[in-house]
């Protein structure tokens, strides 16, 4: 009976410690209902997210821009590495602080750049253009293989240095843009959006449904017309026909 009721009461003790972890975690700005609030909450328990404390208690303040010092924890942390051990900040605008072995390594691995020479505007929120490339390059997503490929978003043009990145953002199922064909390429991100991507980044069980491969992207220069489906899962086939083979399939947008 003593083995018993020693058993009972370690079992309730860790029973107990791992509700209170789970509560201490939990933001007093979020609750369940938001739309990204599995996504967050998968970074929270992978140490990748851990609040904005605010007299005594955590805030996630999903509604605000996320910024470039931010995005360097996150993707380190969800890539994998830990903060750069350093004694003097490379950044004459990057004070020595918690934040500060984040950025250095983010610079190292290549997956951020100074903002200007000795600089890095740590500060400063980013917006979804540069986001792209750093998701790209921190989670070494196929960047060669889409770079080509034709996308939905009106607002980027296949010239546009971050096209290689959306595409691959797009193909991999990480965004689809921020509606009526649009990718909000000079919007800035918010916290919670972020997170999304970096756990739709991270985690397949995330991602969207990843669209089909498209064909590489006409010289524009030589077109009469642009056209665009209306439609989800529009038949391409072999020709004019409905007994053409089926080459693929377009969605609305495309």
């Amino acid at each position: 009976h003593k083995i018993l009721l020693s058993i009972a009461i370690v079992f309730v003790s860790i029973f107990t410690i791992e509700n209170v972890t789970q509560a201490s975690i939990t933001f007093k700005d979020l609750t369940t209902s938001h739309p990204q609030y599995k996504e967050i909450n998968y970074l929270v328990d992978s140490g990748v997210i851990n609040g904005i404390p605010v007299n005594g208690e955590l805030y996630f303040k999903a509604e605000k821009s996320v910024t470039r010092s931010e995005v360097a924890k996150m993707v380190v942390l969800a890539a994998g590495y830990t903060p750069k051990n350093v004694t003097q900040s490379s950044f004459s605008d990057v004070p020595m602080n918690v934040m500060t072995g984040y950025i250095e390594r983010a610079v190292e691995l290549g997956f951020m750049s100074p903002t200007s020479k000795g600089k890095f505007s740590p500060n400063v929120a980013i917006k979804r253009d540069e986001m792209s490339k750093v998701l790209a390059l921190a989670f070494k997503l196929d960047v060669t293989s889409t770079q080509n490929l034709a996308i939905p978003f009106t607002d980027v043009s296949k010239y546009n240095s971050y096209y290689p990145y959306i595409a691959a953002l797009y193909y991999n199922g990480i965004t689809n843009g921020v509606g009526n064909n649009k990718y909000g390429i000079n919007d800035y991100v918010r916290r919670d959006s972020f997170a999304t991507f970096v756990a739709r980044t991270k985690e397949e069980r995330f991602a969207l449904a990843k669209p089909t491969l498209g064909s590489a992207a006409p010289d524009e220069s030589t077109a009469t017309a642009r056209v665009y489906v209306t439609t989800n899962s529009l038949n391409v086939r072999t020709g004019p026909s409905t007994s053409g083979a089926i080459l693929g399939k377009v969605n609305a947008g495309d």
